[in-house]
C-alpha cells in the first residue's frame, strides 16, 4: 500500500531535517508502481525479478545521489522524481542488453520513453493494433494511465504538459482507441 500525498510530504520534510534513512522507506512505498513502469518498458525476455532488483537498486542509488537537490527545490512530485531515476536505470539496462535496434525501441513516444510494446504484441500472427492506429503520444498516455497507473497530474508532470492538456489528450486517446476497437471486429472474434 502506498503512502498518501500528505504523508509523503511529512516524510520529505523529515528528509530535509536530515533523516536520510527515510529515503529507503519512501522508495519502498513506490516500489510496486516502479515495477509496473518497468513492465511497460521492458521486453518480456528481460523482465526477470533479478533484472528488476538490479534496476531498482541502481535507481535507489541515483535517487540518493540527487536527494539533496530534490529536497532543496522539488520541481515534481516525489513519485515522478523516483520514476525518472528508475526510467533512466531501465534505459541503461536495456542498452546494456540490446544487440540490435528492435521494433519496440523505434516506437517510443517522443514525449516520454514509454514503451508501447503492449500495442505491438502479436496474437495469432497478426497485430491487434498497428502503430498507424494510435499515435505514439496517444499510446504513451494510455500506457501511463493504465499500465503504470499514474493519475492525471502525474501524467502531466511526466510529459511536461498541463493537467488540462493531459486530461484532454487522455480523453482523445480513449475515443480513438474505442473507434479502433469498434472498426476492427476481428479483435473480438475467436478463431
Amino acid at each position: 500500500m502506498t503512502t498518501s500525498a500528505p504523508e509523503i510530504s511529512k516524510l520529505i520534510e523529515r528528509l530535509r531535517k536530515g533523516e536520510s534513512e527515510l529515503l529507503h522507506d519512501l522508495f519502498a512505498q513506490h516500489e510496486e508502481r516502479l515495477k509496473l513502469m518497468m513492465d511497460a518498458r521492458m521486453p518480456e525476455g528481460l523482465k526477470s525479478d533479478e533484472s528488476k532488483s538490479i534496476i531498482l537498486e541502481k535507481a535507489r542509488r541515483k535517487a540518493e545521489e540527487s536527494l539533496a537537490e530534490y529536497i532543496e527545490s522539488p520541481s515534481e512530485s516525489f513519485y515522478v522524481w523516483l520514476r525518472r531515476h528508475a526510467g533512466a536505470s531501465v534505459e541503461e539496462h536495456l542498452k546494456k542488453h540490446e544487440s540490435a535496434p528492435s521494433e519496440e525501441a523505434e516506437s517510443k513516444s517522443e514525449d516520454d520513453t514509454v514503451s508501447i510494446q503492449f500495442f505491438l504484441r502479436k496474437t495469432r500472427k497478426e497485430r491487434l493494433l498497428d502503430m498507424e492506429d494510435l499515435e505514439a503520444r496517444e499510446a504513451g498516455i494510455l500506457a501511463l494511465r493504465h499500465f503504470e497507473q499514474l493519475d492525471n497530474k502525474e501524467v502531466a508532470e511526466v510529459l511536461e504538459i498541463t493537467p488540462a492538456e493531459a486530461s484532454r489528450s487522455y480523453v482523445q486517446a480513449l475515443k480513438k482507441l474505442n473507434k479502433i476497437l469498434l472498426d476492427k471486429p476481428r479483435l473480438w472474434q475467436q478463431s
